[in-house]
């Protein structure tokens, strides 16, 4: 047989055409065990590289849900811290409504008692008077520091207190 050019065996001119025949067939077996063992490669990588992409497959699926899961938790406490910071938001109003009504009920016209109280009469009779003057000024802090005079207009602030 000669070599051609591209690698390729021609058939001898001389042989007769059976053989040919016979030796381009057997040209054509080894490309074919060639390609096939060729191919047997390509297909091996190929299924590697499946099972590699459902493996990652699998993954993205895994972390996707796990991302969901993450999500949805946030979500629940977000509305949870929500809810808890109007339920305290309700609590600090209760609580400053009973803290201006407690004001305005008791402690401001028990104030306003002791501050009438004040008298010259008062001062003279008073061992000290200066001990005298001295607790009519931490009665006035008092007053001041609860912020009485918003109730001597017979005003309150808050309308109608929770408990009528």
């Amino acid at each position: 047989m000669k070599q051609v050019a591209d690698g390729a065996q021609s058939p001898d001119p001389g042989l007769d055409s059976l053989d040919r025949l016979t030796q381009a067939a057997s040209a054509l077996l080894e490309e074919l065990e060639a390609l096939g063992q060729d191919s047997g490669r390509q297909f091996t990588s190929l299924a590697k590289t499946s099972r590699q992409n459902r493996r990652m497959i699998r993954a993205l699926v895994v972390c996707l849900a796990l991302i969901a899961a993450l999500a949805a938790g946030f979500g629940i406490a977000l509305v949870r811290v929500d809810s808890n910071a109007d339920r305290i938001d309700a609590l600090t109003r209760r609580l400053d409504v009973a803290q201006t009504d407690t004001r305005r009920r008791a402690f401001c016209p028990l104030y306003e008692i002791f501050l009438s109280s004040k008298s010259a009469q008062g001062r003279k009779a008073a061992s000290d008077p200066k001990a005298y003057d001295h607790a009519f000024e931490v009665i006035g802090e008092g007053h001041r520091a609860l912020k009485c005079a918003e109730f001597t207009s017979d005003k309150a602030p808050f309308g109608a207190t929770p408990k009528g």
